[in-house]
C-alpha cells in the first residue's frame, strides 16, 4: 500500500536556512531534505532562494525561486523548478 499514490505521506528531515537582512535588501536561502517514514521509498529535496528589495515605504519587490527533486527510487526521479516575481504592498 503506497500512501504517496493516495496523495499524502509522512516524512521528517533537516531544514537549513540563511537569512541576510539589510536596510533595503533581504536575501534568504533554504535547503530541505525529507525522508518518508511511513513505509514508502520516497525522498524530497528542495532548494529555495528569495531576494527582496524595499522600493518605498510599504512597498517591496520579491523574486523567489525553487528547485524541487522527488525520488520514488534511484530509477524514478522527477525535478521541478518554479520562479515568482511579486510586488507587495503592506498596510
Amino acid at each position: 500500500d503506497n500512501d504517496i499514490d493516495k496523495g499524502h505521506n509522512f516524512s521528517v528531515g533537516p531544514k537549513l536556512g540563511w537569512l541576510s537582512q539589510h536596510e533595503k535588501w533581504v536575501i534568504n536561502l533554504e535547503l530541505r531534505q525529507a525522508f518518508d517514514i511511513s513505509g514508502a521509498d520516497y525522498r524530497v529535496r528542495a532548494i529555495e532562494l528569495g531576494i527582496s528589495r524595499s522600493l518605498a515605504t510599504h512597498w517591496q519587490l520579491r523574486l523567489n525561486g525553487q528547485y524541487l527533486s522527488h525520488a520514488l527510487n534511484k530509477q524514478n526521479q522527477d525535478y521541478s523548478k518554479s520562479f515568482s516575481l511579486s510586488l507587495m504592498h503592506y498596510f
